[in-house]
């Protein structure tokens, strides 16, 4: 068998007269000299044409007439190799939408192939909120002094909080050949854009505003004066999802569907003909 080339035979036949037929039979052999990403390998071309003649593909050719054979050499260098860059996924959309949960459910689909950004933040956390886990958790001291140390990929006033994503956590997630997954805000997410132009971005909403407005209600974290505020800011942000390169609905009961769709855009992202890495 040929352990070492790739056999691609052609087969073309033509009347050239009542009785008598013509076949030009072309074999390819592609003989690799390196496996790895098939590179620096030489392909060898012969043609081979013959009157009323048989062939046996992958052997001799027997019981031919005028047969013409011509070689061709040629030199080829990673022909067949395809650049893979880890992708940035930017989540984003108004409060109450679901980001962190569609995020940690796109992780969970491969931890090994995902990793999840940790923001920082000086909000208090939530009810089974875990630091380091959900948000990274700071006072307004320590978060100003990561300012000054340029320690944010970018940070914002939400919500009279700050909110920020330290940078080093992307990129060791980056060199270790993980795509990384992040969920800010809308705000958040049109300045990574500005810093990193070839970032996914993909803007999450609710299938209707009732929906939303519900899914604030029953987090019971906000007052009556602090819900009306979100639901102003919602109205508000639904206005930039033409910034986004994607929109995906969070339906209620079919957060499996914005999951899938969500893996797709990554998928196709990792198949586009020109990729660039991420550089912060």
């Amino acid at each position: 068998m040929w352990t070492n080339r790739l056999n691609l035979a052609i087969l073309t036949v033509r009347k050239l007269q009542p009785g008598v037929f013509a076949a030009a039979f072309t074999l390819i052999i592609i003989k690799r000299h390196t496996i790895k990403n098939l590179t620096n390998f030489k392909l060898a071309y012969r043609h081979y044409t013959f009157h009323s003649g048989s062939f046996q593909t992958g052997g001799d050719i027997h019981n031919t007439k005028n047969m013409k054979i011509k070689e061709v050499t040629v030199q080829a260098d990673s022909l067949y190799h395809k650049d893979k860059h880890p992708k940035l996924i930017v989540i984003s959309g108004p409060s109450g939408v679901g980001k962190d949960t569609i995020a940690r459910s796109l992780i969970d689909t491969d931890p090994d192939r995902y990793y999840f950004v940790v923001t920082a933040t000086t909000r208090p956390p939530r009810d089974g909120e875990v630091h380091g886990v959900d948000y990274f958790f700071f006072s307004n001291d320590e978060f100003a002094e990561m300012i000054e140390n340029n320690e944010l990929l970018e940070y914002a006033v939400v919500y009279n909080d700050y909110k920020g994503i330290p940078k080093q956590q992307i990129r060791d997630a980056l060199g270790s050949g993980r795509d990384v997954i992040m969920r800010v805000d809308v705000q958040g997410a049109a300045t990574i854009r500005k810093i990193i132009p070839n970032a996914i971005s993909v803007f999450l909403t609710t299938e209707t505003e009732e929906e939303l407005v519900r899914r604030l209600i029953e987090r019971k974290s906000e007052t009556a004066e602090g819900l009306k505020l979100r639901i102003a800011a919602a109205r508000q942000e639904m206005k930039r999802l033409q910034e986004f390169d994607y929109w995906v609905v969070n339906a209620e009961g079919r957060q499996e569907r914005a999951v899938r769709e969500i893996l797709s855009i990554i998928e196709a992202a990792h198949c586009l003909v020109n990729q660039e890495p991420i550089r912060l």
